[in-house]
């Protein structure tokens, strides 16, 4: 199926919504009214990935403020077609993988909703083949782990929209998993390709979500740790009484693993001088504008105080988010 086909509706949708000045979406003013934003339901989640924020929004920004958030953000970084950068920290170094929505839109959205709820940190490198790829996705934390076995296995992209036509994989991609090698699969589960391989990337659910542009030295490390190795099976390790992490501590201390993702979406890439600097130039244009009586001069500057204080609140909910995640932890030492 085409993704951006079966995304029209919702882009009409964010079209409209983006260009009526005089309207304000709910999950906007729901913000602006510093709504609470935790999900009132463990179904919110699905419910946005099945586009309920879009048919039932009145139900859905007061049940599931939080998921119609991250669905929205997510999904108008995807369905603008422009390449999103994610930074992840590990015990082996630091790597970069830039997003290509292009490549594998359902693929790229999963792995970007991922990122930004957090599940990917402190999550293990858990598979290792020599000259071939290293694995890792299988989650951590007994609560993201539950929340996200919830979301049903995301439907394979088109094998068209791969860069190298004819399959086959080059240095650095990035690719799900189909745990169970079955078509419409991917959950959470992923691999890097430390090699081309011609091998890889026929398969309906191998379409590459990106690939890593920085940092991939660090992780042919993790050629240590073989595949198949029955210790190293996380999904069999039990989330129940001591959690993944502390066994894996306790019984494999050097295997390396994932401190932190974060993603930067194109919306993000708007840096602090950036800023800075529009602000001073909007100062001037109103100024200019309010002489002359410019409208369209005045409503750019409105356009841009309208963006700055939407990246405002996006930064307090990732700051809300991280100090829930941060507040789980604790809890789960005591």
């Amino acid at each position: 199926q085409n993704f951006f086909f079966e995304m029209r509706p919702l882009i009409s949708a964010l079209y409209i919504i983006v260009m009526a000045s005089d309207t304000v979406s709910p999950q906007s003013q729901a913000l602006e009214d510093d709504q609470l934003m935790e999900d009132q339901s463990p179904d919110c989640g699905p419910w946005a990935d099945a586009f309920e924020c879009e048919k039932n929004p009145e139900y859905m920004v007061k049940e599931c403020l939080e998921s119609c958030y991250l669905h929205d953000r997510v999904h108008t970084a995807v369905l603008s077609g422009k390449a999103s950068r994610v930074e992840c920290n590990s015990t082996i170094g630091s790597f970069a993988v830039e997003v290509h929505p292009t490549w594998a839109p359902w693929g790229a959205n999963r792995f970007l909703k991922l990122v930004e709820d957090g599940f990917f940190d402190g999550t293990y490198f858990h598979d290792g083949v020599p000259r071939s790829h290293v694995g890792f996705g299988l989650g951590v934390d007994a609560q993201l782990v539950e929340k996200w076995a919830r979301y049903p296995a995301i439907s394979d992209d088109s094998l068209d929209g791969q860069p190298t036509p004819g399959g086959g994989f080059k240095k650095g991609m990035v690719s799900f998993v189909s745990p169970k090698g079955e078509r419409h699969g991917r959950t959470t589960e992923m691999f890097i390709a430390l090699t081309d391989n011609d091998e890889l990337g026929h398969q309906s659910w191998e379409t590459p979500v990106g690939v890593v542009t920085e940092g991939l030295a660090q992780l042919r490390a993790v050629e240590m740790f073989p595949a198949g190795s029955a210790a190293l099976r996380l999904d069999l390790l039990p989330l129940a009484g001591p959690s993944r992490k502390d066994l894996l501590t306790q019984h494999f201390p050097d295997m390396p693993y994932i401190t932190r993702c974060r993603a930067l979406l194109p919306a993000d890439q708007l840096t602090q001088q950036q800023a800075v600097e529009e602000e001073t130039a909007e100062k001037v244009v109103e100024a200019e504008a309010m002489r002359h009586g410019t409208p369209s001069a005045s409503a750019a500057a409105k356009e841009r105080q309208e963006r700055r204080a939407r990246l405002r609140r996006e930064e307090a909910i990732k700051k809300r988010t991280e100090d829930r995640k941060k507040e789980r932890e604790q809890s789960g030492r005591r």
